[in-house]
Formats: C-alpha cells, sequence, structure tokens
C-alpha cells in the first residue's frame, strides 16, 4: 500500500535508523489522554505527538476546532525531530480518531512523502503479540535535521472552495463523520447538527475490517465508486481529522481529493451556511 505499512512489517524495521515512530493517541474529550495512554505503554521508539500542541493552531472566530498551526512554525519542529527528506515516518494511533492521518497529512503539506500510517493502529501491533514500552520517551529523536520543505496547500480546501462545490455534478462533498451526526441526530461537540448541504457521508471507520486493517481495495473501489471520476472531491468532518483518514484512503484507490481542515466546525461559524438534517 502506498500509505500504510503493516504490524509485521513495522515490527520487523524497529531497529532501522531511517525509520521513526510516532504515537499520536488522543481524545477529544480528555486532552491528558493521549500522553498517559503513551506512558502507559507504546512501541519502541515511538515519540507523542501532542494533538492539540503540535497539530493545531490556536482558536478564532472561524477555522473550526482544529485548525492549522503555523506552517513554518511545525516546519521547525518537524526539523527537530529529525526527520529528513527520505526519513520513513510511521504513526499510530488507537483509532478512536485519526490523530495519525492527521500528522502524516500535514507532513505531506510541507512536502514530506514517505510516511506511512500503522495499519490496524496499535491494537493491531498488540494483536500480534509485539511488545510496548513504557515511559516518557522524551530522549528520543532529538537529532535536528535539513530537510527543505515545499508548502503543498492545493491538499486543503477552505469554507469557499466548499460554497463553490455544493450542487456540482462534477464535485462531491464527503462527509467523514459517523451516520446519526452527519444525519443531525446526535452532535456531542459542536453547536449545531447536520451536515453541509449536498455532502455524502462515507463514515472513515467504514474503511476497515474487524481488526483495525483497511479493508481490500477491491471492496473499497465498490464502496467508493460514485465519487470516482468527480473533478473534485473535498473531504470534512467535525475538525479536520477524521477526514485525513478518507484521504488516504481514496489516495489509495487513485482519487485526488483535498481536505477541509476547519470542516463543519468551521462551516457553522458562518450564519449565512446553510446545514441540513435527515429531514431536509
Amino acid at each position: 500500500m502506498k500509505n500504510f505499512v503493516s504490524a509485521d512489517w513495522l515490527y520487523e524495521n524497529l531497529n532501522n535508523e531511517n525509520v521513526k515512530i510516532f504515537d499520536a493517541r488522543s481524545d477529544l474529550f480528555d486532552r491528558e489522554y493521549g500522553r498517559k495512554a503513551y506512558e502507559d505503554g507504546h512501541i519502541k521508539n515511538a515519540v507523542f505527538v501532542d494533538l492539540e500542541r503540535y497539530l493545531s493552531g490556536p482558536k478564532g472566530k472561524h477555522g473550526g476546532r482544529h485548525p492549522l498551526p503555523d506552517l513554518k512554525e511545525f516546519e521547525e519542529w518537524v526539523k527537530s525531530l529529525g526527520i529528513g527528506k527520505d526519513t520513513i515516518v510511521v504513526a499510530y494511533d488507537e483509532q478512536k480518531i485519526a490523530s495519525a492521518a492527521r500528522f502524516c497529512f500535514m507532513l505531506r503539506l510541507i512536502g514530506h512523502e514517505k510516511n506511512f500510517i500503522l495499519d490496524g493502529g496499535i491494537k493491531r501491533w498488540m494483536d500480534k503479540g509485539y511488545t510496548l514500552e513504557k515511559g516518557s520517551g522524551e530522549n528520543a529523536h532529538k537529532d535536528v535535521s535539513d530537510f527543505s520543505t515545499e508548502f503543498h496547500l492545493e491538499l486543503v480546501a477552505d469554507v469557499n472552495d466548499v460554497r463553490a462545490a455544493i450542487g456540482r455534478e462534477d464535485a462531491a462533498i464527503v462527509d467523514s463523520r459517523m451516520p446519526d451526526r452527519y444525519k443531525g441526530l446526535i452532535e456531542p461537540i459542536d453547536f449545531k447538527k447536520g451536515h453541509i448541504p449536498k455532502a455524502v457521508n462515507y463514515y472513515w471507520k467504514e474503511n476497515l475490517k474487524e481488526n483495525g486493517e483497511l479493508k481490500d481495495l477491491k471492496e473499497l473501489e465498490e464502496r467508493f465508486k460514485d465519487i470516482k471520476g468527480k473533478k473534485e472531491v473535498i473531504l470534512y468532518c467535525g475538525s479536520g481529522i477524521d477526514a485525513t483518514f478518507n484521504y488516504f484512503t481514496l489516495d489509495e484507490l487513485g482519487i485526488k481529493a483535498r481536505v477541509y481542515i476547519g470542516s463543519f466546525s468551521d462551516w457553522i461559524t458562518y450564519e449565512e451556511n446553510e446545514v441540513w438534517t435527515e429531514r431536509v
């Protein structure tokens, strides 16, 4: 696969000096959860990535709950981790939210290409019988790289791009959230329920097998057949995290897409933006 590596592959490459591993576990309702989970047990050599601190910028009136940070600052942080152009980066989470995909997507934004999501996450690693280590791991990966960035902002969309895509036959707006949030039946985080008009729902976790690994490509081809061939595909979720998993899934199928980073939590901050529910 282009964007995923197996637990077996990672185990075989644990001591490869060119492979750097990152633990991106997070919980939207508990900021300290990821750090605690990491210290309780992580894959050898993994470095913890704090979603709120490194993968998000400060919140404003618009921009959603997890806007992008300053990409130059993100670049400097990436360099401080020792990530070079040819470094193989493997990120994992536990599939509560797609924070490993968010990290990899942001690496793509600054021109790093050799980054991968651990297929099946840390649960698949443990299911295979591979061990974990405890502790903070603070001293890992402190060598500074000379990575030269190349920004790819064409991978992201904003509210105006979404507005322009609504109702176009050659465009697809994809909602990556669970069906009940898309339908407006529940909303645990944001202050409005529903979805962006004309959006279609492809819940990111429905791309996965029961063991957490990505479904076979033939099955995914069938799942996403209605958006293949669209001139423009824009992905969103609640705040630009889970949508990145759909981004990498579609990339496996050769479908190019953009991520609306602000997502639904940005969309609803504009009073003029319409919101649909299942009753529309």
